[in-house]
């Protein structure tokens, strides 16, 4: 007889929030330390009990609201299901993206909801790629974000406009930069409606030789040079225009590929108007650009954006100060103990033989 089966199916918010197991946390659902609200993640149970007390004003359950499981909205314990599963249920789960076939098909299943994730990972991260081709039909510029549009000019409330440029109803121009060019440069242009507003983002690209601040080598290094937000109503329309610092936050060696995993935030400035924030956000966890070189093959090495790079050695640091600062605290007291205990062994200079004190006392009595 075939053991009972359950289908869970989660959401593609769900599997968002689920995605850093794929990066290094536990795969064990019963550990893993991730809020179930935000997303977070935590090296303990303790950082994760402070962090729901503090942050969200409520507590920690294990099993509810920091594992897997209760990420992907289910229970279980051990091999039974909690809230109507059978002892040796088996539970199958299923991907929730248009067009899988790992979706409906009763055949086609995951078995845990770690290949679950990883599989979501993947397709996520092919399904928000974005960029142009060349004559060749090879890609040469490849792009992998979202982006937010936060206007500051309305005077009642904050208006952010999400834009994923992987969307049917955007539309992408642009050209990228020949192979044999002097001096490189590629732009691409993404165009959408919203009633009867036009809008249109525009990233430009371009090589620059620059000095390396260590050993003051001259590096070609690809940059985003600029990034223009236009916008049309009704005949009239205005343009929006990034400065100099966003070349100093993206670039990268010329033939590598920029990787960051922290949103990044592009100041659009106008004569009259108040500034527009174009915040690009990470898509699986990740932004990725290649806008040079990508067709050529040689853009396979990886350049981690400085913000990330300092974040993980921070954190790296702090890790192993704690295990050095607990070493050195455990060698200490031992010490301590030990020295305290000599210290009690040896008799003092001044002080009477222990037999003379003795007899003292007997005589006193």
């Amino acid at each position: 007889m075939d053991n009972p089966s359950r289908d869970i199916r989660p959401t593609e918010e769900q599997l968002l929030k689920a995605l850093p197991f794929c990066d290094g946390e536990p795969s064990s659902s019963k550990t893993a330390p991730i809020c179930g609200i935000c997303g977070k993640t935590f090296k303990n149970r303790g950082s994760m009990r402070f962090h729901m007390q503090r942050a969200h004003k409520t507590e920690f359950v294990d099993g509810e609201n920091g594992t897997l499981d209760s990420i992907l909205g289910f229970r279980r314990d051990g091999n039974c299901t909690i809230g109507g599963g059978r002892k040796g249920e088996a539970m199958r789960f299923h991907c929730p993206l248009e067009g899988c076939r790992r979706r409906d098909d009763a055949q086609q299943h995951f078995a845990s909801a770690k290949l679950l994730v990883q599989h979501f990972q993947k397709k996520d991260l092919n399904r928000h790629e974005f960029g142009l081709d060349d004559e060749g039909s090879r890609h040469c510029l490849v792009l992998r974000f979202t982006a937010n549009l936060i206007n500051l000019n309305l005077k009642k409330q904050l208006a952010v406009e999400n834009v994923d440029f992987t969307s049917t109803r955007v539309k992408l121009i642009g050209f990228c930069s020949a192979r044999n060019e002097l001096k490189k440069h590629s732009q691409i242009q993404a165009s959408w409606r919203v009633g009867k507003q036009r809008k249109a983002l525009k990233f430009a690209f371009r090589e620059k030789q620059t000095k390396r601040s260590t050993t003051h080598a001259e590096e070609l290094r690809w940059l985003l040079d600029k990034v223009e937000f236009m916008e049309k109503f009704k005949g009239r329309s205005v343009r929006f225009s990034s400065g100099q610092n966003v070349s100093a936050t993206v670039n990268a060696p010329l033939n590598q590929k920029f990787v960051c995993r922290d949103s990044i935030n592009v100041t659009l400035q106008h004569p009259r108007y108040k500034d527009i924030v174009v915040q690009l956000v990470s898509v699986a966890n990740q932004i990725e650009l290649q806008p040079i070189a990508a067709s050529s093959g040689l853009g396979n090495n990886v350049f981690v954006c400085e913000r990330t790079r300092r974040r993980t050695l921070r954190e790296s640091f702090r890790s192993k100060m704690t295990v050095f600062s607990g070493i050195l605290l455990g060698i200490g007291s031992v010490g301590m103990i030990i020295g305290y205990s000599f210290w009690k062994q040896m008799p003092a200079q001044n002080d009477e033989p222990a037999g003379d004190r003795r007899r003292e006392y007997e005589n006193l009595q």
